[in-house]
């Protein structure tokens, strides 16, 4: 609160135009020396101050936090004395501010006494944790919004559109993980059903997103970034530590008679050097380590062109790529069938590759945890999708 004088209400700008404005002159505000000299016979300990809360004589002037007018600047009275005088009382002032910042009642020592505030940060600590225990609990709509507000921010532009109940299932319903406080009720809510929610803020004057329905399926189409509920929400990460996936890697093994006929290093078709210990000694290569074989026997025996480009096929090496099994002769009868001389790299590979026996490994991610190692070819999963009642449909796995 300041008094003053009105000064000026109206004036008239350079190019003509009247601008209207206030001018004001202060006299005094709250907190000023005035108003300490004013308000000395109101300083008694038990005289509270209601609006701010704390006792006129403990240098908060009646309002916590206002710690002795020290943002408020002194009122130097008018006079003959020269600007050294004036300099000199305001250092004064400076100083009696300062000491009543350390010391409390006239003593020098902090006080003790339980009925008074020993310092300011106690306060505040106060403050902070009667505003903590007196936070309310949210509503069931109120913590619905918020994690679809969350969810809504999480959600990248490329992951659009999505179907609301992949959104809801994969994106609303984390964040309750995420934060325990909030548990979602949604029956307990004044929409019922997610539908209706997201319904609701689509017919909005400022909509929060765009629903767009195909073949009886509903899918989150836009997101309005710049409504106001998403602003200051901060785009959440999750820990790769709490969230693990499996992934199945392919592995290769070399038959016995390959290995013989390229006369193969026991050590190296075994995968005995393998980095991982669940494969060392089971013969289970990765496609790399299979390929190194097929390049290092190429290289020890010289059977790359000049320009590394192809590769001479050598008697073992045609062999290998090219011999027939007894059904295979047998369906194609005696007939004689010519080999290639030189073979590019790349096809040596795939050549190298297709005469691999199948194997595989269950990979935990991350970590690289092989959790399942078996010869052939993984098993399949198959997908059902049935329409139930309604526009719902089930999927069966």
């Amino acid at each position: 609160f300041a008094v003053g004088r009105q000064m000026v209400n109206e004036f008239v700008s350079d190019n003509g135009e009247s601008k209207s404005g206030v001018g004001v002159q202060v006299y005094t505000c709250y907190g000023d020396d005035l108003f300490q000299k004013t308000t000395s016979s109101l300083t008694s300990a038990s005289l509270i101050n209601p609006w701010g809360g704390a006792p006129y004589n403990n240098g908060h002037y009646g309002n916590v936090g206002f710690l002795n007018g020290s943002l408020v600047q002194p009122i130097i009275q008018d006079s003959d004395d020269t600007e050294e005088e004036d300099s000199d009382n305001i250092s004064a002032a400076a100083e009696v501010t300062a000491n009543e910042l350390n010391t409390t009642s006239g003593d020098k020592e902090p006080a003790t006494d339980g009925n008074q505030p020993e310092s300011k940060e106690e306060n505040h600590d106060t403050n902070k944790n009667n505003d903590a225990d007196a936070t309310p609990e949210l509503s069931p709509d109120e913590v619905l919004h918020q994690c679809v507000c969350q969810a809504l921010v999480n959600i990248k532009d490329k992951d659009l559109p999505m179907l609301t109940s992949t959104f809801y299932a994969n994106h609303v319903l984390k964040q309750q993980q995420q934060d325990q406080s909030k548990k979602i009720e949604l029956k307990q809510t004044s929409w019922k059903k997610i539908g209706n929610y997201l319904l609701q803020h689509c017919q909005e004057e400022l909509e929060l997103l765009t629903i767009k329905r195909t073949t009886g399926q509903e899918f989150l189409q836009t997101i309005n970034r710049r409504h106001m509920d998403l602003r200051g929400i901060q785009k959440s990460t999750t820990t790769s530590s709490t969230s693990t996936k499996i992934s199945v890697v392919n592995l290769y093994i070399i038959p016995s008679h390959i290995a013989t006929k390229l006369r193969l290093k026991s050590d190296d078709v075994k995968a005995t050097h393998a980095k991982s210990v669940e494969r060392q000694g089971t013969g289970m290569l990765t496609i790399k380590e299979a390929r190194e074989l097929l390049e290092r026997y190429c290289s020890d025996n010289e059977l790359f062109t000049e320009d590394n480009m192809d590769v001479t096929l050598d008697g073992p090496l045609t062999h290998v790529f090219y011999a027939k099994n007894k059904k295979q002769q047998h369906n194609k009868g005696n007939t004689a069938t010519t080999t290639p001389e030189f073979v590019s790299r790349k096809e040596a590979q795939e050549l190298w590759i297709s005469r691999l026996e199948s194997a595989y490994a269950m990979v935990q991610m991350p970590g690289s945890i092989i959790t399942h190692l078996a010869r052939g070819k993984p098993p399949q999963i198959q997908m059902d999708v049935s329409r139930a009642q309604g526009n719902k449909f089930v999927t069966r796995l």
